[in-house]
């Protein structure tokens, strides 16, 4: 709940500023998505680019070096990172959401996860990455 027109206008700056840092980082995000695809993974040039935008630390305490964004402007982030790069989106949710249910953790270890500092960030994977649509063969016929 705002409490007065100066919480809801820094809101609206915060928002924003995300935008504009979207759009500064577009182009680059948008220029790894080849890459991307023929590798299966994000490129370290896109989670730069996330990661120097503070785009990875948005649901994190401010006490943390975070943003402590609202949910409401974390998902329009994503969705916007996502109309350049939906990998790119993709690894932005995660790694956020990392952060969100890690800020619930007791003191002791939320500093043990975050002793390197707020750009510290979670993800993890079970398996292996499937073949993607392009190729001619599917994962039932190998």
């Amino acid at each position: 709940m705002k409490k007065n027109n100066e919480t809801i206008s820094d809101d609206l700056d915060f928002a924003v500023n995300l935008s504009e840092i979207i759009h500064d980082i577009g182009p680059v995000l948008s220029a790894q998505i080849e890459r991307e695809d023929l590798n299966r993974r994000i490129s370290h040039t896109s989670l730069d680019a996330l990661r120097d935008g503070g785009l990875l630390r948005l649901f994190l305490p401010r006490s943390l070096g975070g943003l402590e964004a609202e949910p409401l402007t974390v998902a329009k982030a994503v969705e916007e990172v996502s109309r350049h790069n939906v990998a790119a989106g993709w690894a932005m949710m995660v790694a956020n959401v990392s952060s969100w249910w890690c800020a619930r953790l007791p003191n002791r270890g939320i500093g043990e996860l975050y002793v390197d500092g707020p750009d510290t960030f979670m993800a993890a994977t079970r398996g292996r990455a499937l073949p993607s649509l392009k190729d001619s063969t599917t994962s039932m016929e190998r």
